[in-house]
C-alpha cells in the first residue's frame, strides 16, 4: 500500500463516525467528503478541514493554520485549516474538528445550492 493511501486510509478511520466518508484526487491532493458534502483537503500528507466564520475561531485559537496556496500574482488562502496535532490520534479527539468542519462545509453546500423554481 502506498503511504498516501496508507493516510488516507487512517483518515477514514478517523472520520467514520461522522458518517460516510469518500475521497476523490483533485488539486494534487484530496478532496475529503461526508455524506457527498466536501469537508476536507488533504495535501502532502495533511489534513485541512472546512472553516467559515462561525468555526475558524476554534481553530485559530488552537494554533491551527490555513492551507495557502501560490496563484500566479498572490498567495491564496483557502477555508480549509489545519487541525490539532492531538485530533489526528483518535477518532474521539477528531470529531468535536470534524463536526466543525462538517457544519461549516453543510452551511456552505445550502448556499451555493442551486434555489428551485416554483
Amino acid at each position: 500500500m502506498a503511504k498516501d493511501d496508507a493516510y488516507i486510509e487512517y483518515l477514514h478511520e478517523l472520520l467514520d463516525p461522522l458518517g460516510k466518508i469518500s475521497n476523490k484526487k483533485m488539486f494534487g491532493g484530496h478532496g475529503v467528503y461526508c455524506n457527498g458534502v466536501i469537508m476536507g483537503l488533504v495535501i502532502d500528507e495533511t489534513l485541512y478541514l472546512k472553516v467559515d466564520e462561525q468555526s475558524s475561531e476554534f481553530f485559530s485559537k488552537e494554533g491551527c493554520e490555513p492551507f495557502v496556496y501560490q496563484s500566479k500574482a498572490k498567495q491564496v488562502a483557502m477555508s480549509y485549516w489545519s487541525v490539532p496535532d492531538e485530533a489526528m490520534e483518535s477518532c474521539e479527539q477528531m470529531q468535536p474538528w470534524a463536526k466543525l468542519a462538517y457544519a461549516a462545509a453543510q452551511r456552505k453546500a445550502a448556499k451555493t445550492a442551486p434555489k428551485k423554481k416554483k
